[in-house]
């Protein structure tokens, strides 16, 4: 991998710590949406524009996630990308166990504007809720694949408290009281 430097940088209040190269950036609001039309775009886009690199990070709080659902969640998201982009597929969905939690993770190729991308997704459970992420470089870019891996598999939840997902039972069940006759 390149002799770029990496900082631990924390998203979404401290919950998510992810090795990040000091080249990354945040990604430009107009850039953000010319490349992601939909208003429902990822929460954080980070960006290393040189070399066309790039990490999103999206916490789903309404979509919770437990760690006995990781490889559920990675393979169901596989099937639908893969479903979309017939013959995209570059590595099978795989969970990765860690001291703290894990994580399921797949690779797929997909055509960019400057070319081939190769693009990883990922699912993490975060406070019980999925946090779902992509990140990719041009499929001839070894060095970016390196650094894709290295800033995946740096992932870290810190300590579970269970902030979002308690927020969401009490949503549940106001939703579920108010039906009632």
């Amino acid at each position: 991998m390149e002799g770029k430097a990496m900082k631990k940088t924390a998203f979404f209040d401290q919950r998510l710590l992810v090795d990040l190269p000091d080249s990354f950036h945040s990604m430009e609001k107009q850039r953000a949406e010319n490349r992601y039309p939909s208003e429902a775009r990822p929460q954080i886009l980070m960006e290393d524009k040189e070399h066309s690199r790039f990490c999103t990070f999206s916490l789903i709080k309404n979509q919770w996630l437990a760690e006995s659902q990781i490889q559920y969640a990675i393979q169901s998201v596989c099937s639908l990308v893969v479903s979309l982009y017939p013959s995209c597929l570059q590595k099978e969905a795989e969970i990765v166990e860690k001291d703290k939690g894990s994580y399921g993770w797949f690779a797929f190729e997909t055509m960019g504007e400057k070319g081939k991308v190769w693009n990883i997704m990922y699912v993490i459970p975060v406070d019980g809720c999925m946090m779902l992420g992509t990140m990719g470089c041009m499929e001839n870019d070894e060095d970016g694949k390196e650094q894709m891996i290295h800033i995946m598999r740096s992932l870290e939840v810190q300590e579970n408290r269970q902030i979002y997902a308690e927020r969401n039972v009490v949503f549940y069940m106001k939703n579920v009281r108010s039906l009632k006759p």
